[in-house]
């Protein structure tokens, strides 16, 4: 039996890049089956991520916002933490776009699209992580009253 090797590549070394510079607004970056992408600093504005086959991973070591018009997984693999490891730095997906704007098949624009591909998304356990209003919210008010004690966090 053959053997498998993974490639784990950090965003922030210019080695993951090869020749070329690091990615600038506007590259579309492509991660291939067999290879694993740490993100590990903010995005520029890219056109897109297309992750196909391969796994994205995003750091935990800091907050990181990545920037760009869609990040598409086909067959692929999204790791922003696990159910026995949750993600607990903040990340911020800022997806760029217009109605009128570049469309995928199936999916448009301006998303995260999955097609056969495992997404993992695990953030700080909150509980409860619903409760219902307490009393009626109206345009304007800067505050609410929910049913039950929570330990949600300004900002989340």
């Amino acid at each position: 039996m053959r053997d498998t090797f993974l490639y784990v590549l950090r965003w922030s070394k210019a080695a993951t890049w090869g020749v070329d510079i690091p990615p600038v607004d506007n590259d579309l970056i492509y991660v291939p089956k067999g290879t694993t992408l740490l993100v590990d600093q903010d995005t520029p504005v890219l056109e897109g991520i297309s992750v196909e086959g391969g796994t994205i991973v995003f750091d935990d070591t800091m907050d990181l916002t990545v920037k760009t018009g869609f990040i598409i997984m086909n067959g692929g693999t999204f790791i922003a933490g696990t159910e026995q490891h949750p993600h607990t730095h903040k990340l911020t997906l800022i997806l760029y776009g217009d109605y009128y704007g570049k469309q995928l098949p199936m999916f448009g624009n301006k998303g995260i699209g999955c097609l056969n591909c495992k997404f993992s998304m695990y953030g700080q356990p909150r509980t409860p992580t619903w409760t219902t209003l307490a009393s009626t919210v109206n345009p304007g008010d800067n505050q609410l009253t929910v049913s039950q004690s929570v330990d949600w966090q300004v900002g989340e």
